[in-house]
């Protein structure tokens, strides 16, 4: 693999070869189409993420995470009126955004100064969804909604 695997729970991981998958995917086209779009999707997000990485100040790379998440869980009807779980600690959050803890901790501050987020233990509210997508430069397009 080129590339680690983590996880937040129970998970389940499968490993199959090559062949089996390619013989699977020449009998299935609606198959080798769902992987086809999968590697599409993953193509766009990684883009996003150097750009929000790269060229991003931390005010927005924040904003940006905080929106891609709450459009991922929206996606699968975990978002309950702009408000979600994050199992993450600010460590987690600052390597996601490549930045430091304290750095981190300075932005939630600033959202939550701005009314455009509040934090409630592992909960965040999106007080002003609209206001902080334009903030991240956030357009979901790019999940492939």
């Amino acid at each position: 693999m080129d590339r680690d695997l983590c996880r937040i729970g129970t998970s389940i991981i499968a490993l199959m070869p090559h062949s089996y998958l390619r013989d699977v995917l020449a009998k299935s086209v609606a198959l080798t189409h769902a992987f086809w779009r999968e590697t599409l999707i993953h193509t766009a997000i990684y883009r996003e993420l150097i750009e929000n990485l790269g060229s991003r100040e931390a005010l927005p790379r924040l904003a940006h995470l905080l929106c891609e998440i709450a459009a991922r869980l929206e996606l699968v009807g975990l978002l309950d009126n702009g408000r979600f779980h994050v199992p993450f600690t600010q460590q987690d959050i600052a390597d996601a955004c490549g930045l430091s803890k304290v750095h981190v901790n300075r932005t939630i501050q600033e959202l939550r100064r701005r009314k455009l987020t509040e934090w409630n233990g592992h909960a965040v509210d999106l007080l002003q969804r609209d206001r902080l997508e334009s903030l991240a430069e956030f357009r979901p397009s790019y999940l492939m909604r």
